[in-house]
């Protein structure tokens, strides 16, 4: 399976993903054709992309320089909307000022629009993700998958446009907690993750990683930061082939026993729990201690969610005590949702199917999304029962099925 790795050991920022991504082999001019075209409707640009050299590493660097025009929230939507890039790109730059704005938002109580001056500040934040998208895209990135390593957050006290505080900024913090974006303090004492490289890595990242597994490298870029740090300020992205049948994921294991908790409040747990970020939540009847029958609450997530989630536990059922297990592997199939017809009481319907892949493309299962199945079976007036099979038989058809 081809994929690409971003390893954000020193962080991101906007001007970093572009140079990592031309270092990597997108087509430069290419790239600032696009970020100038948007440059100049906001009021005038300056880009300087250049070979540079930190500690004996070669990589790329990026200057950006703009004048400011002040212009409305929608007019930039507009003057994106009517630019050059094909509709995909145009919706993912949206997608990620909306990112951006929307934290911005929650962390100041502000409307979007307001956001947009009173945070955004400098073209140079439009402009980058123009860029960023242009060579993502350029690169034909979107037709692979995009993991990331943990991004560092760097640490000690920044400055703020109203007070000084640690690293990182609020909406960047926003950024993370939004999207579970794993995060690591340091390795310096400085503010290494912007909120708009928090935005492109968000936006464009399928899954985040621990570690390198069974993956071999075929090509790699080198982004220069604009700080000088005590080590090398770059975003080193890597492009290659990831020869697992199955991806690894490292997760964690929460376990607690109850024999005082009612059926409702179980019920009502588990949707806390999973609302709260945990990726599975199975409650297990079991005989304890003086032959009270009891159960035993066992929560599947990753690290980053496993504090919230023991506190929640202890909180709601009044446990004492949780087990942690902190480092599990699982081994999971890709999976997607994709529509296909299927006649169903006489007509042709589109209905949701859940298709799991290896890491190589082979199909390993299809399935019917229940949502779609209750949907058809009360606009059809047949049993959920047959619809479900009739989606699953029609799956199995179109999808040829990996035999183990």
């Amino acid at each position: 399976m081809k994929v690409v790795i971003f390893d954000p050991y020193a962080g991101a920022a906007g001007d970093m993903f572009i140079a990592s991504l031309i270092d990597l082999g997108a087509d430069k001019r290419y790239v600032r054709d696009r970020m100038e075209e948007i440059g100049d409707e906001l009021g005038g640009i300056d880009i300087e992309i250049h070979t540079d050299e930190r500690g004996g590493i070669f990589g790329t660097k990026i200057d950006v320089a703009s004048e400011e025009k002040k212009r409305s929230y929608r007019e930039i939507i507009s003057m994106i909307e009517s630019s050059s890039l094909n509709f995909d790109m145009r919706k993912d730059v949206l997608d990620i000022l909306d990112i951006f704005m929307e934290a911005e938002a929650r962390v100041h109580s502000l409307k979007k629009e307001k956001v947009f001056f009173h945070n955004l500040g400098s073209s140079d934040t439009i402009v980058d993700i123009v860029g960023a998208v242009s060579a993502f895209y350029n690169l034909k990135m979107n037709e692979k998958t995009v993991l990331s390593l943990p991004v560092s957050i760097g640490g000690g006290i920044i400055d703020m446009g109203h007070g000084r505080m640690s690293a990182p900024a609020p909406a960047t913090l926003e950024i993370l907690r939004r999207f579970n974006v794993p995060m690591k303090y340091g390795p310096v004492e400085s503010e290494l993750l912007t909120p708009t490289g928090a935005s492109i890595l968000s936006h464009f990242v399928d899954s985040f990683i621990r570690y390198y597994s069974n993956f071999r490298v075929e090509k790699i870029g080198y982004g220069f930061g604009s700080k000088d740090l005590d080590v090398i300020n770059a975003l080193k992205v890597l492009s290659g082939e990831l020869e697992e049948d199955l991806l690894i994921e490292e997760i964690c294991l929460l376990e607690t026993n109850v024999d005082d908790v009612t059926g409702e409040l179980l019920g009502y747990l588990t949707g806390e729990l999973i609302n709260d970020g945990a990726m599975d939540v199975s409650i297990i009847p079991a005989m304890m201690k003086k032959g009270r029958i009891g159960s035993i609450i066992r929560v599947l997530c990753r690290k980053e969610d496993s504090l919230n989630l023991i506190h929640k536990i202890m909180r709601e059922t009044g446990s004492l005590g949780v087990r942690y297990q902190p480092s599990l592997h699982r081994v999971i199939a890709k999976r997607s949702i994709e529509k296909i017809p299927v006649e169903i009481g006489g007509r042709i319907r589109e209905v949701s199917v859940k298709v799991a892949t290896d890491g190589i493309g082979n199909v390993v299962n299809v399935s019917c999304e229940f949502d779609d199945a209750k949907r058809v079976a009360k606009e059809s007036n047949l049993p959920i029962k047959d619809v479900i099979a009739l989606v699953d038989n029609e799956a199995l058809r179109r999808y040829k099925i990996k035999k183990w």
